[in-house]
């Protein structure tokens, strides 16, 4: 049980929502769309990590050329197909409901793109719960270097020991270890328990609103707090 909790601050894709689907479809439009061949699994297996770095790893030499053209492209397929692919994780809503009414701050520190999922998010009914988005573009080095959760706790005046991170992938819960927060690992997406368990985070479960049994409420309170996007101005 943890006590005093102010912040908790969540990865997006297999914490709050499932994207694989959509990642994956966008990924094939944008390969088709520049005459590109490569293996669509070996791409899928490093996400998680900036879609431009995964290019740089995975394009070809004489290809590299492409890799600005590439990520717009998928940007670009992302918004107009591969958004209706989208899903949220269960008991997520009621989650994020539960803490908001009890005061405490909630924010996303993602390796995604802001300005690509902001909008998404909003659609789907997301954003109205977050106070603070911290995307791949908002920090010099992404997960696994804590920079993106140092951000967060700078912006939302909040201390380590009042802050909890929730990640479902060894790579992000290393930024948590790294940065002092307390770390709750998630099976909900594409690390295995096992792999969770290698990183040693403080709590590992299965399911968004188990949080409820882990971070303790002392005194209920009513809040509202309208949400913030956060811009490079911010930053």
């Amino acid at each position: 049980m943890l006590l005093g909790i102010k912040l908790i601050i969540y990865d997006l894709d297999g914490v709050l929502i499932e994207s694989k689907p959509a990642i994956r479809k966008s990924v094939e439009y944008t390969l088709k769309d520049l005459d590109l061949k490569y293996d669509i699994e070996k791409i899928m297996e490093l996400m998680g990590t900036p879609i431009h770095k995964i290019f740089e790893q995975v394009f070809r030499e004489d290809d590299q050329n492409t890799i600005e053209e590439a990520v717009k492209r998928y940007r670009e397929n992302y918004l107009e197909k591969g958004k209706e692919e989208v899903l949220i994780q269960d008991k997520v809503f009621e989650t994020l409901e539960y803490f908001r009414e009890n005061g405490l701050k909630q924010s996303i520190a993602s390796n995604s793109s802001r300005v690509l999922m902001q909008p998404i998010l909003s659609e789907i009914g997301l954003m109205e719960y977050i106070d603070l988005f911290i995307g791949v573009e908002d920090v010099e080095k992404p997960k696994p270097h804590p920079n993106i959760l140092e951000l967060t706790m700078q912006k939302l005046g909040v201390a380590q020991d009042e802050t909890v991170f929730v990640d479902d992938s060894s790579t992000g819960l290393s930024s948590g270890k790294t940065a002092n927060v307390h770390t709750i690992g998630i099976t909900t997406g594409v690390h295995t328990t096992n792999q969770i368990k290698a990183v040693d985070p403080d709590f590992i479960i299965t399911n968004l609103d188990d949080l409820k049994e882990i971070i303790k409420i002392d005194e209920p309170v009513k809040v509202y707090k309208k949400s913030k996007f956060i811009t490079n101005r911010d930053i």
